[in-house]
């Protein structure tokens, strides 16, 4: 029964799961992006420099704002990276009227920061300096929720000052939240500098979120009864007169200020809630003061107070400096990618802290927008995007914690908690006596995930022994799932896509996948997972004949099952599902969906070169494609709720992802497009929300926002899930890196996106030894450089797949090293006018060659 829009309301009263779910340099310049060289000098002489200006692809704001801070601020100058190295991805905001409030927070960033243990965003909300979700001493909420919003307010004779314009911005690699903001009527400004104290060392900081306020007289007179007051927007414990105390969960968080002369208040004149006011300043003409506030957490039952002084004893000013130099160095592990446009690159590298910053210290890969907990099916994409990026130890202790506090707490599970401590060695389960399951949630879809991750662990990092230590875990993941005597498998209701596609083809929020249809992405999900685990053991030779006879019969099987029973030969593409009618019987869903279509190339279920593969892109596209290169389902309407323009289509996250990935896989044309629109549908801050607007690129569809903490929003706005899978798309776009320990082979598949003229990567990773590349024009034809470390048979490389996009409608040649290859040992073929793809397969006998086609 189709449905009706009222219905939306009472969904999103109620909720859904987390399935549903520096180096310094030169100021960016306006017109275009000069691209930074490799810091090897070897690498530059031998593939020439990158210094080529070019027009930006994705245009960027005016970021003089934050640049003028270098002339005005000594606290700027002094660390002058908090500005030379902002993101691309930042806001400026000049408010509509003076202490304007948002209607909601879904047109905002959310810019994370986060240490393992404490956690907070800033930005969700005017003025952008409050803390939204604060988080602590572990990356885990219980029932009540988050902790509650803080704001720093500036005031002049204890009344607040209305902002006028702000700006919020992260410097790219230091995972520092940073504010500005401007009043009237006042020659004032307050500047924030936020951050989780990081490094190496685990310390009783890290259980802080630490917030610097610095405010600035940039008037010609002396600005007298300044006062900062910071305020909190929920009921809390006043201890004595130095700190608010709240508890959430069994957990609780001690707010104090740094410093003498603050006055702690029950309330004020504009708020019921607790505040800390600051002494009465008079500040000079162009003078400056710096206030701090530590945020620190514990467990309700622990001592509390030693973090607040460790930031103290250490000074906040050594501390930021620590953690800047720990997030560059971390992200300086990784895979790097940069195009002539920063803003491209400042993108790749913030989704790659996007997933960091939200993995706990004990391995555990969460959502902390809104949900919290380990979901098997939102850990898959970081531990795939991880290993691509080379942070092989992170992707390892995501799919390592899940396996141990299923261990713990009882078995696999939908989600479980991410503060367990796990202990060596873990309790010994019988993981084959808890099969088949009997929950909704667990008879389809998410189970396979688990062995999906934990074998691409393996290929990525030749580790066999884990999975054979765990091999009843993984096993029992698939036996445990439910396949109908036809071969057809359920969904599990918590799919993340469920709602949005509902909604998009008229089905209503509310409808039951579990038991009123058949799932294709079940079954797709299920093969992958079966046939992956059987590879494993023919390749490594485990006598486990009986389940590898079974996971043969079952991935054969469904197989068959789901390519006859959900192909539409009329439509030329797969049915998303099968509608289970009332005597039983089944048809076909005549709608595709665009998070479930584009999964069978996605998952690999299908490889490049299959018939079936393009088919299905192809009839997909003829039904749903849009002009701006989106698959997208509509109700096809002008209807909006509650604001949001929802008749032209809702979409998850990761939908420009999952197309974008297929698309530079099978080299489809409308590619180009889909890039772009991974561009347009991101956030300011340069994220993926859960649930997103097509009529609204940029804007999520989030109509819920709790200062209290103890609801978050609906939907969630940050995200591991939705962030990786983006990340991975534009890199495969770009790039096309993917890489096989086990079987020993190097793929590369650079492109030359929007006429550019080069791209290039550090720390392209192959068994712990990185490469770099440089892909670019050369005259009338185009070159690849690598260069490696080493000799590849002592780590275990035997093969490059090297495939050139190549912007030319033929090419007549290609050269290794300055030598004819013969034509026998490439291939070339024309997927659209305009790009030949050539296709090559070297023998790595060395770690560094030029490629060159023309």
């Amino acid at each position: 029964m189709r449905w009706h829009l009222w219905v939306f309301a009472s969904v999103i009263a109620t909720g859904c799961a987390a399935g549903d779910g520096g180096d310094q340099g030169p100021p960016d310049a306006m017109d275009g992006y000069v691209a930074d060289s490799f810091e090897s000098d070897s690498m530059e002489s031998e593939i020439g420099s990158t210094d080529v200006a070019e027009k930006a692809w994705w245009d960027a704001g005016d970021k003089s704002g934050l640049i003028e801070l270098l002339d005005i601020s000594d606290l700027f100058k002094e660390r002058d990276w908090l500005i030379l190295d902002a993101s691309a991805w930042f806001e400026d905001i000049e408010h509509d009227t003076p202490g304007e409030v948002p209607l909601d927070s879904s047109s905002l960033g959310y810019y994370g920061i986060g240490n393992g243990s404490a956690f907070s965003f800033v930005g969700t909300w005017y003025p952008l300096n409050t803390l939204h979700e604060l988080i602590g001493p572990d990356y885990q909420h219980d029932n009540d929720g988050y902790f509650a919003d803080y704001t720093a307010l500036l005031e002049q004779n204890a009344k607040a000052l209305k902002w006028t314009r702000e700006w919020i911005w992260k410097p790219l690699k230091a995972q520092v939240a940073v504010t500005r903001m401007q009043v009237a009527p006042s020659p004032l400004e307050m500047d924030t500098i936020t951050f989780a104290p990081a490094s190496a060392k685990y310390g009783p900081e890290h259980s802080c979120v630490v917030q610097v306020i610095n405010v600035r007289n940039t008037g010609d007179a002396v600005e007298s009864d300044v006062t900062v007051r910071v305020q909190s927007q929920f009921w809390a414990n006043l201890v004595e007169d130095k700190a608010i105390e709240q508890t959430r969960g069994g957990d609780r968080m001690r707010v104090s200020p740094l410093g003498d002369g603050w006055t702690l208040l029950e309330k004020t004149a504009d708020s019921d809630y607790p505040a800390f006011r600051s002494k009465t300043m008079s500040l000079e003409p162009g003078a400056e003061k710096q206030l701090v506030m530590v945020y620190e957490f514990a467990e309700e039952a622990d001592p509390i107070g030693a973090g607040r002084d460790a930031v103290a004893a250490a000074g906040w000013g050594a501390l930021l400096d620590a953690t800047a130099a720990w997030w560059k160095a971390w992200h300086e592990k990784g895979l790097t990618i940069r195009t002539p446009d920063k803003r491209v690159n400042d993108l790749i590298e913030g989704l790659k802290a996007t997933i960091k910053v939200q993995t706990a210290d004990n391995g555990a890969a969460t959502e902390l927008s809104h949900y919290t907990g380990s979901w098997h099916r939102d850990v898959f994409p970081p531990v795939r995007t991880m290993l691509k990026f080379g942070y092989v130890d992170e992707a390892r202790a995501m799919a390592d914690y899940l396996y141990g506090a299923a261990a713990v707490k009882g078995g696999i599970g939908n989600a479980l908690p991410a503060d367990l401590d796990l202990p060596d060695p873990l309790p010994q389960r019988d993981w084959l006596a808890e099969v088949p399951f009997t929950s909704d949630r667990l008879r389809g879809e998410g189970p396979s995930f688990l062995p999906l991750m934990n074998l691409l662990v393996w290929r990525y990092t030749g580790e066999a022994k884990p999975l054979l230590d765990r091999w009843d875990y993984l096993i029992a993941a698939l036996r445990g799932q439910t396949v109908t005597d036809e071969g057809l498998m359920h969904f599990s209701g918590d799919e993340t896509f469920r709602v949005v596609y509902a909604f998009n083809i008229g089905l209503g929020l509310e409808w039951d996948f579990v038991h009123g249809a058949y799932s294709a992405y079940s079954g797709w999900l299920f093969v992958r997972a079966c046939e992956m685990l059987a590879d494993f053991i023919k390749t490594t030779g485990t006598d486990k004949a009986d389940d590898l006879a079974w996971l043969n019969e079952r991935a054969a099987f469904v197989r068959a099952a789901t390519d006859d029973l959900y192909w539409d030969d009329a439509k030329g593409r797969y049915a998303s599902m099968l509608l289970i009618l009332e005597d039983d019987t089944t048809e076909k869903e005549p709608i595709p969906g665009e998070d479930l279509n584009t999964q069978p190339v996605w998952l690999g279920y299908h490889g490049r070169e299959d018939d079936l593969a393009m088919k299905n892109l192809q009839g997909t596209m003829a039904d749903i494609l849009k002009d701006n290169g989106l698959l997208q389902t509509a109700l096809g309407t002008d209807e909006e709720l509650m604001g949001y323009p929802v008749g032209q289509g809702i979409q998850t996250g990761m939908t420009p992802g999952y197309f974008l990935y297929d698309g530079a896989l099978m080299n489809l044309e409308v590619a180009s497009k889909t890039f772009d629109a991974m561009g347009s549908y991101v956030s300011p801050s340069g994220n993926y929300s859960e649930v997103a607007l097509f009529a609204l690129p940029g804007r999520a569809l989030c109509p819920v926002y709790d200062s209290t903490g103890g609801q978050g929003e609906l939907w969630a706005r940050y995200r591991q899930w939705e962030g990786a899978i983006n990340l991975e798309a534009i890199m495969e776009y770009l790039l096309g890196f993917q890489a096989d320990v086990v079987d020993g082979w190097l793929a590369l598949a650079p492109r030359l996106a929007h006429a550019s003229t080069f791209i290039e990567a550090d720390r392209i990773m192959f068994n712990g030894h990185a490469f770099k590349m440089r892909y670019d024009r050369e005259g009338d034809g185009f070159r690849m450089t690598l260069e490696g470390e080493g000799e590849p048979a002592t780590y275990g490389l035997k093969e490059y797949r090297i495939r050139l996009n190549v912007p030319l409608d033929e090419v007549h040649g290609v050269k290794l090293d300055g030598k004819d290859l013969d034509p026998s040992a490439w291939t070339a073929k024309h997927p659209f006018p305009g790009l030949t793809e050539v296709n090559v397969l070297l023998p790595a006998k060395t770690s560094s060659f030029v490629l060159q086609a023309m």
